[in-house]
């Protein structure tokens, strides 16, 4: 073997552990993605719930201070 080949070889063998490593840091990133989208969808969610109470909470509260005006 000359040392074009063992350069060529090892060039390879590099470009398929570089491969490797940006897959592996891409299914992370994908990983991590996806766990963000679902966190943000519960925040979302549970402020959405947050304000749906706080505007059941007046409309109670209206209720009850028209029945004490009465």
């Amino acid at each position: 073997m000359d040392l074009a080949s063992i350069m060529q070889a090892g060039f390879a063998i590099a470009i398929a552990v570089g491969g490797f490593f940006f897959r592996r840091i891409q299914s992370t990133i994908d990983d991590q993605a996806r766990r963000l989208i679902g966190l943000e969808i519960k925040v979302a969610r549970q402020e959405q719930q947050t304000e749906n109470l706080i505007d059941r909470l007046d409309r109670i509260e209206q209720k009850i201070d028209q029945l004490l005006k009465t």
